[in-house]
């Protein structure tokens, strides 16, 4: 069971990334009124495109929860590893929230897209902390891309703009790769016992 439940959460983070980033596209692809630098993607979540936008963003929320626990149960088992993938069930949440929330939804709909692209990041910074604090030297490779990704989903926000669907999507691809590199290494993670990598609980 526990390798089944290894291996689902490891799958969740490949399906999550592909679910969401591609039904965005799709929906972009449908929307010739969309414009990179003056929209944002959530403008994709109402009218015509709503239903593809939205269950794209739905269905990536679910898939990285799952991801998110599979990470806390196999590999991030240290108190600062729990905390990093708690915050990383948030992000995936407010994901989901935004899909069910659209902008149509009011004031809600501000407030979960800036949980979303606010708690990402920071749940990225835990992890590599948690990284650091289980074995700096061994764990560099994970800490470093971990670190340069979060601050690709976090700088961009930073820079001027006048529509948001640059960084948004920038800050969406970070967290995409983190979930692939992580997908992979909870797929590989056998071997050591649960909450292992290289030798040692995050």
């Amino acid at each position: 069971m526990p390798s089944a439940l290894r291996s689902a959460s490891a799958a969740s983070g490949f399906f999550a990334p592909a679910a969401g980033l591609s039904m965005v596209l799709i929906a972009v692809y449908s929307a010739p009124w969309f414009s990179w630098t003056r929209n944002a993607l959530s403008d994709l979540g109402v009218g015509d495109t709503a239903p593809v936008f939205n269950s794209g963003l739905i269905v990536a929320g679910l898939f990285g929860i799952v991801f998110a626990l599979g990470l806390g149960r196999f590999i991030f088992t240290s108190k600062s590893g729990r905390a990093g993938t708690i915050a990383m069930m948030f992000s995936c949440i407010a994901l989901v929230s935004i899909g069910i929330f659209p902008e149509s939804a009011g004031r809600i709909h501000y407030w979960v897209s800036v949980a979303f692209f606010v708690s990402l990041p920071i749940s990225m910074f835990i992890l590599a902390g948690a990284m650091a604090i289980s074995d700096f030297r061994r764990n560099m490779p994970f800490i470093l891309l971990t670190v340069i990704l979060a601050v690709v989903a976090a700088v961009p926000w930073g820079l001027p703009h006048d529509g948001v669907a640059i960084p948004e999507i920038i800050s969406s691809v970070a967290g995409s790769v983190w979930f692939c590199v992580f997908g992979w290494r909870l797929l590989g993670s056998t071997g050591s016992g649960p909450g292992m990598l290289f030798g040692k609980p995050y």
